[in-house]
């Protein structure tokens, strides 16, 4: 009788600790990715219903989508490839699926230091983010558009730019960003802003400015707009511009 009244004891315990662990997980996650937003934040939101704003939101999103879809579709290919077989149509299907139902889900906008949604994306875990409704579902939305439209391009274009063994930013992925995002594709980019974009890919990267780019001229442009995934890794642009990093 005792050693049964311990054995419920320490397993209602257990019980307890597992879901005490749970809920501080959930809690930590929570605020961690600033899902839950006061009424003050949800008023300063950027207002999706202005078109200029949305092409903004959208021309980050479609290029985080081109990279999320080369370095996964790369990934499995390596895989594959050091198993001796290699993917096939339906393998490929599943992974671009994959890519639109759970790989985006990290994605959100940046809090600025007022604790305000920016225009800016990221999916970092360090960085803290609003998510949720009509964020959410923008980012599955755009992903969806990208992968409807540009699919059989994505499959056969994107992984060649994520070489073996390198994390997702470094892959150089906004030349094809261009073809998909840009004025020929999704039209939800300008050309300065993808010519922006491949600065700042090239400086995260190599750590240096490409040869001839304009980087005081590029700063009004840079300023508070969309960057790139690990634009927060920049160093600095040359001494005494200070561009290379949105005020947040």
């Amino acid at each position: 009788t005792n050693r049964f009244f311990f054995f419920m004891v320490f397993r209602w315990l257990l019980v307890a600790v597992l879901a005490a662990a749970a809920l501080s997980e959930e809690f930590s996650d929570e605020v961690k990715t600033g899902q839950e937003l006061s009424s003050g934040q949800k008023n300063r939101m950027p207002d999706f219903s202005d078109m200029e704003v949305r092409k903004v939101l959208k021309c980050g999103l479609c290029a985080a989508t081109v990279r999320e879809f080369g370095f996964t579709i790369a990934k499995a290919e390596f895989e594959a490839e050091d198993r001796g077989a290699k993917l096939r149509g339906f393998d490929y299907s599943d992974i671009m699926d994959q890519v639109c139902t759970t790989g985006m889900d990290g994605y959100g906008l940046i809090l600025k230091q007022d604790g305000t949604p920016s225009n800016e994306w990221s999916n970092e875990d360090a960085t803290f983010r609003a998510k949720g409704g009509q964020i959410s579902r923008m980012v599955k939305n755009v992903c969806s558009e990208v992968y409807d439209e540009h699919e059989e391009q994505l499959r056969r274009d994107a992984p060649k730019l994520c070489p073996r063994g390198v994390p997702a930013e470094q892959c150089t992925t906004t030349r094809l960003a261009k073809k998909v995002c840009g004025k020929k594709g999704m039209k939800f980019c300008s050309d300065e802003r993808l010519a922006d974009m491949e600065v700042l890919e090239h400086h995260a990267i190599t750590g240096e400015w490409p040869e001839g780019a304009d980087v005081e001229e590029g700063a009004g442009r840079w300023e508070g707009k969309q960057a790139p995934r690990g634009w927060q890794k920049l160093s600095g642009p040359p001494e005494g511009i200070n561009v290379h990093k949105p005020d947040l």
